[in-house]
């Protein structure tokens, strides 16, 4: 079952990719009408239920996998990272799907991506949820350093994962401020036929509710072993 899933997902991508790119693309440089506005909607109504559904089937394995991942808590390297990889998928379902929707809607809908050099979009494409983006930072950041740096055994066994813990419990209300967030900057980019980059970067990355699956399974393990999918487990006592 396992090669089978990784088999579908590897050609999941290696088929909506492209299509996405080849869409993208005719969108840009045709003057056709029936390509620009006919053919491109289609597709990218197609990629629409393409992308939810291989999201789903990705992350209901990413789920089976889990189990293992945490009563191994995550000592087991490439079963914790192969558990994640795919419940990555939960991060991205609603975001893709939702970009293509808005594509269906307006195949010139603005998405802006950050390149050297180009002006910075007021609110950036790229990241995992709005205000859980910011929390996550902080808090991994302290909980890494607690458990990697810091000289204190009881700052890098108990702290750290009273951290992790930390994030646990907050991270089902932080995604649900994000989610609420999301359905108010979709809307609005609904209701303005994509043409506000910042109400569409602000909802592809808050419109996240199913990335509590990845958080729950992610903090859990960490919580057991804050130094799950690391090379090397710990520090010397």
């Amino acid at each position: 079952m396992g090669k089978a899933i990784e088999g579908f997902r590897n050609i999941s991508c290696s088929i909506a990719e492209p299509i996405a790119d080849a869409l993208d693309t005719m969108v840009r440089e045709n003057k056709s009408f029936l390509k620009t506005h006919l053919v491109a909607r289609f597709g990218y109504l197609g990629l629409a239920s393409w992308s939810f559904i291989t999201r789903i089937l990705d992350t209901a394995y990413g789920v089976i996998l889990s189990p293992g991942a945490i009563i191994t808590g995550g000592a087991y390297t490439p079963l914790f990272k192969r558990t994640m990889a795919h419940l990555d998928s939960a991060c991205k379902m609603f975001p893709r799907s939702y970009f293509f929707l808005l594509k269906t809607l307006n195949p010139h809908a603005e998405f802006i991506e950050e390149k050297p050099g180009a002006e910075t979009p007021r609110i950036p494409l790229k990241g995992d949820g709005f205000i859980a983006q910011f929390v996550q930072e902080k808090l991994k950041e302290v909980a890494d350093r607690l458990s990697e740096k810091d000289r204190s055994f009881f700052n890098r066994h108990v702290t750290s994962r009273l951290t992790y813990l930390l994030l646990l419990s907050a991270m089902p209300v932080v995604r649900l401020a994000d989610t609420l967030i999301g359905l108010i900057a979709a809307l609005a980019s609904f209701a303005m036929l994509g043409k506000c980059a910042s109400c569409n970067h602000l909802a592809f990355r808050a419109l996240r509710p199913t990335a509590l699956i990845k958080d729950t399974i992610y903090y859990t393990v960490k919580v057991i072993n804050p130094w799950a999918g690391k090379k090397k487990e710990r520090k010397d006592f």
